[in-house]
């Protein structure tokens, strides 16, 4: 059960690094995925407190994975937050290359990056998938 959740994290937060951020805009994404995170621990509170109010009776294993999927969302919005940060910032440092640092741009180093947004970009994308299967691998099976 719990390597189907943390195969599901994967392709869940595959498709929100690779398909859903290019969709949105930064901003818009930003306060998506801000609003996301500040709702992850009310509705995990609001779960809780209706759990009691209808007196069910968790056992260990629930409330593990329970907690484990809320954890999970929570790494979700973070670690996206986080990226459309770095991409924000990313963006604005290609800008000013382009405009106020135009007379450097034939150096090696600037023109590379320059000649290779799409491949940076893609590249710290896949360090934060790498990085997410990291840490959904310990919150799913991970050893507690």
């Amino acid at each position: 059960m719990k390597t189907l959740f943390f195969i599901l994290c994967i392709i869940i937060n595959f498709i929100l690094i690779f398909k859903v951020n290019n969709l949105l805009k930064p901003k818009t994404a930003a306060i998506s995925y801000a609003i996301s995170l500040l709702m992850v621990p009310v509705l995990m509170l609001a779960g809780v407190y209706l759990l009691r109010l209808l007196d069910f009776q968790a056992d260990q294993q629930f409330q593990d994975i329970y907690f484990a999927v809320m954890l999970s969302l929570v790494v979700m919005m973070l670690q996206n937050l986080v990226m459309i940060s770095a991409e924000v910032m990313t963006r604005k440092l290609f800008h000013f290359q382009e405009t106020e640092n135009a007379v450097n741009t034939s150096r090696n180093l600037i023109r590379f990056a320059l000649n290779n947004k799409s491949g940076i970009k893609l590249m710290y994308r896949t360090v934060f998938f790498v990085g997410s299967i990291l840490m959904f691998y310990g919150i799913w099976l991970g050893k507690k």
